[in-house]
């Protein structure tokens, strides 16, 4: 219960700093949507994995600033694992990272009825799976 909190503090205290990027950059989504953090692409994650995925955050703003894009659930999730592999428990912090960022894109998305992402039709453990099954690199080991 505490490591929940814990991660649920940190990712408020990012949301509420308010940090946006662009809702849509030719090339950018490349690597959404991120893997669920496992026991076995941790140790990419906490070599870099996490902050490639960051690197987004340098974009330049646009006009989409409202929209909360792949880009941004992309910043978010880096940040937060990062933030997680610096934790004691690794894993269980990454995964609930993973699985609030993930969910706050569908739950944002629908509030200002846009398309959203295939797998935010899905509820629970279902749209989790969606969102792992369909990641481009599950293991955290993309070279850019």
């Amino acid at each position: 219960m505490a490591m929940k909190m814990q991660v649920l503090l940190l990712l408020v205290s990012w949301f509420v700093q308010g940090q946006s990027v662009p809702g849509s950059v030719e090339g950018y989504p490349e690597k959404f949507p991120p893997a669920r953090p496992t026991a076995k692409n941790i140790g990419n994650i906490c070599k870099g994995g996490g902050k490639k995925l960051s690197h987004y955050q340098d974009l330049k703003d646009s006009d989409l600033l409202d929209v909360y894009s792949t880009q941004d659930v992309l910043v978010e999730v880096g940040s937060a694992l990062d933030m997680c592999c610096k934790q004691k428990e690794q894993l269980p912090c990454a995964e609930k990272a993973w699985s609030i960022v993930l969910n706050k894109m569908c739950t944002k998305q629908g509030a200002v009825k846009m398309v959203q992402h295939e797998c935010c039709g899905k509820s629970g453990a279902a749209r989790e799976n969606c969102f792992d099954k369909k990641s481009p690199f599950p293991n955290y080991d993309f070279e850019n």
